[in-house]
């Protein structure tokens, strides 16, 4: 038996409300004070800063080396380019003491402090209690703040919107398919199971033809209405030719009629022989 876990996510509106009932702020005082955390973090993230949430963790971006994807089904091999991502690191952690150990570092009270018109006791308070609110979520618990991300089990995904801020100066590559006898040295590649559901061949031929039968329909009922809709005067493109002039919409009528005729009898001819 598979037991499905399902991610409670408390969003940033849930969230606001209940900073508000804990702070017993107003809601739009709450709002500022989430948002200019959230732009803090997100803008000293863009300089590559390192951030310290008071008994929390800490944030900061890490370059991801590009890797080779190799797929199972095909054995192509696509290089992907480097990315710069928006990593946290729960306090206490080793990854957390190991960063802070050897980097410097920004406190959020003191960047909030110069952001926001918040007092160091509010700013103290504010993150405390937010502070608790994340690390008393159980594993089935998701708190989410707008434009910064997800803290999930203590773990953080990061919001789109900040995702594509700091990997910017990486946004114009895409992965490259390497052809046979190019080899690349010092690369990690990585097995990718792309394989689909995809449909038979007969399935999909049928499917095709069916769809190509009902776009030859919609041509020549758009075509009749055309006329119909206007007797008197119909606008027509016409193309020379050294002997006689054709109309857009007479090539069109013909061309989609026999597209009709013939997807409707492979389709019958198809029936038939099952």
């Amino acid at each position: 038996m598979i037991n499905l876990v399902y991610c409670i996510v408390m969003n940033n509106s849930e969230l606001i409300a209940e900073l508000t009932n804990r702070l017993q702020w107003t809601n739009g005082h709450v709002s500022l004070a989430l948002q200019a955390m959230a732009d803090t973090i997100s803008d000293k993230l863009l300089e590559n800063k390192i951030i310290v949430f008071p008994n929390l963790g800490l944030f900061c971006t890490e370059k991801k080396a590009e890797t080779i994807h190799i797929d199972e089904a095909t054995g192509q091999r696509f290089l992907y380019p480097p990315a710069i991502v928006a990593s946290f690191f729960i306090h206490n952690s080793p990854d957390f003491q190991l960063i802070v150990g050897a980097n410097e570092n920004d406190n959020l009270t003191d960047m909030l402090l110069a952001k926001s018109e918040l007092s160091r006791e509010e700013i103290h308070v504010f993150l405390n209690v937010l502070q608790h609110i994340i690390t008393s979520a159980n594993e089935s618990d998701c708190v989410t703040i707008d434009n910064l991300g997800t803290f999930e089990n203590l773990s953080f995904v990061p919001d789109n919107s900040l995702k594509e801020s700091v990997n910017k100066p990486f946004a114009h590559f895409e992965a490259v398919l390497l052809h046979d006898g190019f080899n690349v040295e010092n690369i990690e590649s990585v097995q990718v199971n792309n394989e689909k559901d995809e449909k038979p061949a007969e399935e999909k031929s049928e499917s095709n033809l069916q769809k190509a039968a009902e776009e030859a329909s919609k041509v020549i009922e758009y075509d009749t209405r055309e006329e119909k809709s206007d007797n008197k005067t119909t606008k027509q493109q016409i193309f020379s030719t050294s002997d006689k002039n054709i109309s857009t919409s007479g090539v069109l009528y013909f061309i989609a009629g026999g597209l009709l005729l013939a997807a409707t009898a492979l389709l019958q001819n198809k029936k038939r022989t099952r």
